[in-house]
């Protein structure tokens, strides 16, 4: 490091400092001393630090710009408000100011005319893509790799290697294992609960330390937060906005993609959060949905499906699973809201290899299907509830008693063990292969 005050710095530095607004406390400050490294590819600036007299570097210097240096960089406060791009749409820029000390103008979320009152933040990362298909270009990139802070159940009886994180479900308790032992035959219970740090529990002959709580001893790429408090207006945590422009391609669009791979070599049980997209509902008092797909309203479609499971082989056991309790499993317009209209069926079943459309297991109180509420038009003369094809049997006893229509006869058959012992035609006729006995128990 070279280490010289160089006279142009300190000429700048000083017609600098005065200008800078004086702080409350009313500081006084004093040339400091400012050296350049003497060679190197990043020509390191450094400030001489006042107590210790080391050269603290800031940053070093290039043909390509000025590069950063310190490990830590803190802004805090309130900032003054950057009002420099308040009214250009995405341009290409960094600003910080903390306490929303930033006002700008997204390209989708900007009042024409106000200049002033669009959006502010404390960070704005904005700006156009530059390359053609040369690269894949992100306005931010969060990239991590985890390698720390594996879990282990803790199980009862069971050999713990020294430095293990031992996971306790009841109570949410991360443990971890002084040295090689084995655990006790009930689980490890904290003195207090409530005030867990620097807790050391005995079990089994395992010395176990508490550490963390398993909600938290985690590691995310990202993080969002949003904590709405009396006085608060409208709400988000994260709004996605995205919009094609006429004459924008539609070959590949995506808002929110979400991509989950498992190459560990094994399966995830159930029981176990190996989840592409997990909401979790919480608190004492109902939202009004998890999960809400809306439209503007408008007459033209927006889609073609309104959710797609989409793949071959995407699930092993059901596509959809309800595993709650509530008083409908799949409800259709019973509130009213939005009147919708399926103009041919509410659900429909096009597979061509399925063991059967519907399928009922388990118990019911009065009925499989009720029809006693609806309302249907009339045709051939009544309501019908149920419509078949000619010559398709409903069955009773597994496929052992059977109606049918049969369209070469022209009647209605029963068939008792593969065999038909009775038919009915059209005008009300009817054939029995057995006798008709009268005035006797049927």
């Amino acid at each position: 490091m070279h280490h010289p005050i160089h006279a142009t710095i300190a000429v700048v530095v000083a017609f600098l400092i005065p200008a800078l607004p004086k702080p409350a406390s009313a500081q006084s400050f004093t040339l400091p001393e400012i050296g350049m490294e003497k060679d190197g590819a990043c020509q390191q600036i450094a400030v001489r630090e006042r107590n210790g007299k080391a050269m603290v570097p800031l940053g070093c210097v290039s043909s390509k710009g000025w590069v950063l240096t310190p490990d830590t960089f803190r802004s805090s406060g309130i900032g003054t408000l950057d009002t420099t791009f308040q009214s250009t749409i995405n341009p290409n820029a960094v600003q910080i100011s903390p306490g929303m000390g930033v006002a700008y103008c997204p390209g989708l979320a900007c009042i024409p005319g106000i200049t002033d009152q669009n959006q502010r933040a404390s960070v704005v990362i904005s700006g156009k893509s530059q390359l053609d298909g040369e690269a894949e270009e992100q306005l931010l990139a969060l990239s991590m790799t985890t390698k720390t802070g594996r879990l282990t159940d803790w199980k009862p009886r069971t050999p713990y290697e020294a430095g293990t994180n031992v996971y306790n479900k009841d109570g949410d308790n991360v443990f971890r294992v002084a040295s090689k032992c084995i655990s006790g035959p009930t689980m490890p219970v904290l003195p207090d609960q409530n005030n867990p740090k620097g807790a050391v529990v005995t079990n089994g002959s395992c010395q176990l330390k508490w550490i963390n709580r398993g909600a938290i001893a985690a590691k995310l790429t990202a993080y969002f937060e949003n904590e709405v408090e009396p006085g608060a207006g409208n709400a988000w945590t994260q709004a996605n906005n995205f919009i094609m422009r006429p004459g924008a391609p539609t070959n590949f669009n995506i808002n929110t993609e979400m991509d989950f791979s498992n190459l560990s070599g094994a399966d995830c049980p159930l029981g176990h959060y190996c989840t592409a997209l997990r909401l979790g509902m919480g608190g004492p008092n109902k939202a009004t949905q998890a999960l809400d797909i809306t439209t503007d309203n408008t007459e033209r479609f927006k889609t073609i499906w309104g959710i797609r499971l989409n793949g071959l082989n995407l699930a092993s056991d059901a596509l959809i699973g309800l595993d709650s309790s509530t008083k409908y499993g799949i409800l259709s317009n019973l509130i009213g809201l939005a009147n919708p209209t399926f103009s041919e069926a509410m659900i429909g079943d096009a597979s061509v290899s399925s063991k059967t459309t519907l399928q009922a297991t388990g118990s019911r109180t009065q009925s499989v299907i009720d029809t006693q509420g609806v309302t249907i038009a009339p045709q051939g003369g009544s309501p019908t509830a149920v419509v078949m094809a000619a010559g398709q049997q409903v069955c009773f006893a597994g496929f052992n008693v059977c109606w049918r229509y049969d369209t070469t006869a022209k009647r209605m058959k029963l068939r008792w063990n593969g065999q038909d012992v009775a038919s009915i035609d059209s005008g009300g006729n009817a054939r029995f292969l057995g006798a008709v006995t009268g005035n006797t128990t049927p």
